[in-house]
């Protein structure tokens, strides 16, 4: 049977895009959702994080396309030999 070692804040801060992104393992994720219920410090850490990463995607999301984009789409498609 297998200890499972207590993440350290190093650890469970070096796993946070895995963790955010869903590319750990189960493992990963309980020693990391074991150490967040522990320290208060890396709970705000992950939340501030995740918060960033939010940003991020909102300012870098593409624009919706719109009725226009797609006449002046096609209208380029059109106009190609």
């Amino acid at each position: 049977m297998s200890r499972r070692v207590t993440m350290n804040c190093h650890e469970a801060r070096r796993h946070w895009s895995l963790y955010h992104d869903s590319e750990g393992d189960a493992e990963l994720y309980a020693g990391i959702n074991e150490h967040l219920s522990e320290c208060p410090d890396c709970a705000r850490w992950y939340e501030q994080q995740g918060g960033v990463e939010k940003t991020i995607e909102a300012h870098l999301a593409p624009p919706p396309a719109d009725a226009q984009m797609w006449q002046r789409l096609c209208g380029q498609l059109e106009a190609q030999p």
